[in-house]
């Protein structure tokens, strides 16, 4: 099953999403996988700096972001 996460919403938006799926990742089954959606360029250096292998994820880039408003 993947399992996507918007990486671009929410408060404290993309860090503690992706922080969140670092440590959500610990938990999961092996048919189970996560998929990041958003900039990768903000997505890579998140996970490089909290010393996590990007590879363990699926990384969707996406440029457009929608504002609230």
């Amino acid at each position: 099953m993947k399992i996507g996460l918007d990486i671009m919403g929410g408060d404290h938006a993309p860090k503690a999403i992706v922080l969140g799926a670092v440590e959500a990742h610990k938990s999961l089954n092996p048919n189970e996988h996560i998929v990041l959606i958003g900039d990768t360029g903000q997505i890579k250096p998140l996970l490089e700096a909290a010393d996590f292998n990007p590879d363990h994820f699926e990384l969707v880039h996406t440029e457009e972001v929608i504002g609230m408003g």
